[in-house]
Order: C-alpha cells, then structure tokens, then sequence
C-alpha cells in the first residue's frame, strides 16, 4: 500500500460541526451542491481589477445568501412539525488538522468506517474561508473514554473550496518559516 500523501497536512485546531448523512442524502446534497455552484459561478462579468474583487464578494455573499436561506427553510420545518429525525442533528468536533484531502478531528461521537457525513467549518475568520463538504469516515480511534479521533476523506469537495484550504495550508506555512528565520 502507498502510504504517501497527495496534499500537504498541517496542525490546526478549528470546530466542525457535521452530520451523519445517508447514501440517498449524500446524492441529494451532492446535487444542492452542484445547483449552488452553478447559481455563484453563473455571475461573471468583466471588470477593472476593483470592480473583479466585487463580483468575488458578490459571489460570496450569494452563496452565503444561499446557505442562509437553507437554515431558514429547516427551522421553519423544525418550528412547523416538530420533526426533529437525525438529518437536523448536527455534531460538534475539533478539527486536528487539515489537508487538501482531508481532515482529523476529535469528537465524542464514534462514527463506523466508511459513514458518510456533511460538514462545515470556518477556516479562517480573516480573510474568512468557510466550507462545506461531504465526506467519509476512513479511521475512529478511542482516544480516551468517550472521545474518538476520526479521519474524514473528502468525497465531494468543490474545486474552489479545496483550492482555499490548500492556499490557507501554505499560508500557513509560509507564517511558521517567517517566524523561525526571526528567532535565529
């Protein structure tokens, strides 16, 4: 087996919330996923430097639009019938660290091999990176009564998102070198 990595990795603590999805829930959200992109990227203009910076934040800010509007609907679901069945059930983890690939966090759910999940995270607040992505459970290890470390694959990433965290990563990085050249 090849264990080299396709991406770079590195040590960053950040909160994840996830959810355990279904393999027709995994289709549904992978579809919602491709409409959302299609509906951002259909906004492409041709402007001056300044005037592209805008439509980047005009891009973001309908996706943001987007997302808010699907919380909305599922409150008001939530308010309306008082059905709360485990799609609404969202779980909170620490994110270990992070790739282009994937991610390790810890959490106090065990989650099998091979479950299919829905997260989202803020990467950074400045410049603020959110994502949202589907993945994989490919390891759960107890760490300790209660609490596991669970590696998640990226199954469905968007070609934008895993761009950012991959920029993010060798910022980064890029950071912690600056930092050692001045202390020697």
């Amino acid at each position: 087996m090849d264990n080299k990595r396709r991406y770079v990795r590195i040590p960053l603590e950040f909160e994840v919330k996830f959810r355990i999805t279904s393999e027709d829930e995994y289709k549904e959200l992978k579809n919602k996923k491709q409409e959302i992109l299609y509906l951002t990227n259909s906004y492409t203009f041709t402007f001056s430097s300044e005037e592209e910076f805008s439509n980047i934040a005009l891009k973001s800010i309908i996706r943001l639009l987007i997302h808010l509007d699907n919380k909305i609907d599922n409150i008001y679901e939530l308010l309306t019938t008082g059905n709360k069945n485990s799609k609404d059930i969202f779980y909170k983890g620490i994110g270990m660290d992070i790739s282009g690939a994937g991610l390790r966090m810890v959490t106090g759910k065990n989650l099998p091999m091979n479950t299919l999940i829905f997260a989202n995270f803020i990467l950074s607040k400045f410049p603020f990176i959110y994502i949202e992505l589907l993945g994989k459970v490919v390891r759960c290890e107890a760490i300790k009564k209660g609490e596991y470390s669970i590696a998640i694959d990226f199954v469905d990433i968007s070609h934008e998102d895993r761009e950012k965290i991959i920029e993010y990563i060798f910022q980064k990085q890029r950071r912690t070198l600056r930092e050692k050249r001045v202390k020697v």
